[in-house]
């Protein structure tokens, strides 16, 4: 080659060089003779043994002296690493028995620096000696292989050679031959008869028809399948394949063949027959239509399905192309018409087209669609293969859904109850009653993030259900105090779903605020009631209690003063005494049900244990008592506490019947919880409720509300009751050991 290097691609170079001057003129050089360079510069032998490791060079140029290097060293790397690729020696003077040295174990050339004019012709020669090497070796290469494929062709090929030589009456049967029907070469006697007796009955005329006729029409060639005998008895197969030899007057004087053995293949066939048999049965009997068109949009095949989706039978699809445009509903024409269209490219490939068809019947039917191209080994497009189904059930069900998605709507959207849903912490939808209740609007909803949108006493178990993923499905039902947008409180039930397969929080918010306003007061009412009620009683007991007994000491007193006997007068004064100190008994009893002085100094469990011990003496009901209280609280919620254990015992006095009654106090340091039961007769709690006939219940619950606590009642016919009172604790409560 006569010309610079002409390939488009850059030249790849290597450069061994530790001048990096000297490196910018050989490249400037190599550059200004109109290659076009990628040049890499290395110095060490590390760096050199690297760089051809991980990449290929089109030429390598080096140095020849470096740091503890050389270009001999860099020549043997080179000729182990990259053996094709020319080494030219690029230095100064290094005398000519080195040069020589170089070029002898391989170096391409040898360039003295003071004259790199040389240089750009010394690649170019080397590049185009290099090419000419590698074509040397692939041809030496390409030939030995064909040698030995032919070789191996001959040798471990089913085909079988075979010769006849007409003039001489010679015949010759390779290896192959024998071997393919069993016998060792030449084991039987090898004449014209042996064809006869190895070719299997029906089919001798056959053969020979085939042979005679090859010779006496001129025939260069002939092709036939027959059966030959194995010497085991089964039948082979064979292809022959004959190419005749003529003289120069077109007499056959030479017949050269090939027999082929076609057990493998026949067998092969079979099995493909035998595997689209089946294709054909499941096609025929899917649901599914299944089809292949040709490249002329012609079908091929056309399962019997199509008739249950159009009414028309495979056959009129196969006899007439254009039915399957004739049954496409009118409005979806265009876009099946730009599917056929773009059927063989990636437009439609995979893709699956929904439309409309018309059946026999009159009746609209919608088809899913999809289908893709089918091209020959050398990418020749051949037809479509795809599959029609019948659709028309779920695009009713998708209606049925966009209907119900819409009623959906309208529902969420028109009623007072909000609605959201909140997932990653975030809404992801509000309901414009959402708006109404909280004053925010949709925008402001979208942008805040819900665990800290509520504002409430259960921030902790409502911020751990907003931000937790919990591994179940749940259910939380909380009735919080919210802030509205300008600052306003709002009482809210707030029903939370969580449903962990899609991580997504749904509520439904109720405002109850006149429901709480309305609690309050009846609260107030009941508490004024009880009040009243206590009053009443008090008042009762000093006036049919106390009054008596005083005015008898004023009666005794009196009676006195007109007294003359001494001991008349003494008797009438130590009745007098003694009427008094019952009148002192009866208010000490009164002052202690208004409030203990135990309860005041030795705190809440004593005070109980104290008022139990006194009704297990008067009344004969055992009360067991259980508490790990050990610190006051505020005297407004011991005073609740006890009242409420009061009005539980009175209660149980009255109507349980019961033996036993039971108090637990558990101190949990955020809240304390008191428990009462009996094993009385118990009552129809709904029913009682319902009837608004516990008035005693509400009062009993409406106390323990004014302190911040709530009340969990249970109680059926024959069961007892069992009554759990909840007080949530402030920091700041009193943490005073008890005196005992």
């Amino acid at each position: 080659m006569n010309e610079i290097w002409t390939t488009d691609k850059a030249l790849s170079v290597l450069s061994l060089e530790d001048s990096l001057l000297d490196f910018e003129i050989i490249s400037d050089q190599l550059s200004s003779a109109g290659f076009k360079l990628s040049i890499d510069r290395v110095e060490t032998e590390n760096e050199f043994a690297n760089a051809i490791q991980n990449k290929k060079y089109d030429v390598i140029l080096s140095d020849f002296n470096l740091p503890h290097f050389d270009a001999f060293a860099a020549l043997s790397i080179a000729h182990s690493t990259l053996p094709d690729v020319p080494f030219i020696c690029v230095s100064g003077m290094v005398g000519e028995e080195k040069a020589i040295e170089l070029i002898k174990r391989g170096a391409t050339d040898y360039i003295l620096k003071d004259r790199l004019a040389r240089l750009p012709s010394a690649v170019q020669r080397a590049l185009d000696e290099a090419e000419q090497r590698l074509i040397r070796k692939k041809a030496e290469v390409d030939l030995q292989k064909s040698e030995e494929l032919l070789r191996l062709v001959i040798k471990g090929s089913n085909d079988a050679p075979w010769d006849i030589d007409l003039i001489n009456n010679k015949f010759y049967y390779s290896d192959q031959w024998w071997s393919q029907l069993g016998y060792l070469p030449d084991e039987l006697a090898v004449d014209e008869n042996l064809l006869s007796t190895l070719i299997v009955d029906v089919d001798q005329d056959k053969v020979r028809i085939a042979f005679d006729a090859a010779i006496l029409n001129d025939g260069s060639s002939y092709e036939l399948e027959y059966n030959m005998f194995h010497k085991l008895g089964h039948q082979v197969p064979i292809l022959s394949r004959a190419f005749i030899t003529r003289n120069n007057e077109g007499v056959a004087i030479r017949v050269t063949g090939t027999n082929t053995d076609l057990t493998e293949r026949k067998r092969s066939e079979a099995i493909i027959m035998e595997s689209e048999e089946k294709f054909r049965t499941v096609a025929n009997y899917t649901n599914d239509w299944e089809f292949w068109i040709d490249e002329n949009d012609k079908y091929i095949y056309c399962s019997p399905s199509c008739e249950t989706m159009t009414g028309y039978a495979s056959e009129l699809f196969l006899q007439n192309p254009d039915l399957q445009y004739k049954i496409v509903h009118p409005d979806d024409f265009e876009a099946f018409r730009f599917h056929k269209q773009n059927e063989c490219s990636i437009v439609t490939h995979g893709k699956e087209l929904e439309f409309r068809v018309i059946h026999a019947n009159g009746e609209v039917r919608w088809i899913g669609h999809v289908c893709q191209p089918v091209f020959k080994s050398n990418g020749v497009f051949c037809g479509i293969r795809g599959g029609n189904r019948d659709i028309t059930e779920r695009k009713n069900t998708e209606q049925l859904l966009i209907s119900s998605e819409q009623k959906y709507k309208l529902v969420t959207e028109n009623i007072s109850d909000g609605i959201f849903i909140v997932k990653n912490q975030c809404f992801e939808y509000v309901n414009p009653a959402m708006t109404s209740i909280f004053a925010y609007d949709m925008a402001e909803f979208y942008a805040m993030d819900a665990a800290n949108f509520f504002l409430f006493h259960h921030n902790d178990e409502l911020h751990k259900f907003l931000t937790s993923q919990p591994a179940t499905d749940e259910l939380k039902n909380l009735e919080i105090e919210c802030a509205t947008k300008y600052g306003s409180a709002v009482f809210v039930e707030i029903l939370l779903h969580y449903v962990h397969s899609d991580k997504t929080i749904y509520g439904v918010v109720h405002d109850i605020t006149e429901k709480k306003q309305e609690q309050k007061k009846n609260m107030v009412k009941a508490i004024i009631q009880t009040e009243e009620k206590e009053r009443a009683h008090f008042a009762k007991e000093l006036h049919d209690g106390i009054g008596p007994l005083l005015s008898t000491i004023k009666l005794y007193l009196q009676w006195t003063m007109k007294l003359k006997s001494i001991q008349k007068r003494n008797e009438i004064v130590g009745k007098a005494e003694e009427i008094l100190e019952e009148t002192l008994t009866s208010v000490k009893e009164i002052s202690y049900r208004l409030s203990p002085h135990i309860l005041e100094y030795h705190g809440l469990t004593s005070a109980i244990q104290n008022f139990a011990n006194k009704v297990e003496a008067a009344n004969g009901v055992r009360i067991v008592i259980q508490s790990n209280a050990t610190r006051r609280l505020e005297m407004e919620i011991e005073v609740a506490l006890y009242r409420a254990v009061i009005e539980c015992v009175n209660n149980t006095l009255k109507y349980a019947k019961a033996l036993n009654a039971y108090i637990q106090i558990n101190d949990a340091g955020t809240e304390m919880m008191l428990q009462y039961r009996d094993d009385g007769i118990g009552f129809d709690l709904e029913k009682t409720l319902s009837e608004q006939k516990g008035l005693g219940l509400f009062n009993l619950k409406n106390r323990i509300a004014s302190i911040g606590g709530s009340l969990t009642m249970y109680s059926k016919i024959n069961e007892g009751v069992d009554f759990r009172f909840v007080v949530k604790l402030n920091d700041h409560q009193e943490n005073k050991k008890l005196s005992v």
